[in-house]
């Protein structure tokens, strides 16, 4: 992972450690999850259209 982000493998682990501690079980829960995912997704592509010339 570290090498997909372009960062020391010891940042994964501690921002890894950081998610843990705000969002707890819901990173193991399939149902939350999948609304995180679905949420981010959403905004990514709302930027992208944000950003599209008109």
């Amino acid at each position: 992972m570290g090498e997909l982000l372009d960062v020391h493998p010891q940042t994964v682990r501690y921002r890894m450690r950081n998610l843990e501690t705000i969002f707890g079980e819901q990173l193991v829960d399939p149902e939350s999850r999948f609304s995180t995912e679905a949420v981010l997704r959403a905004m990514q592509l709302r930027t992208r259209s944000d950003d599209a010339p008109l």
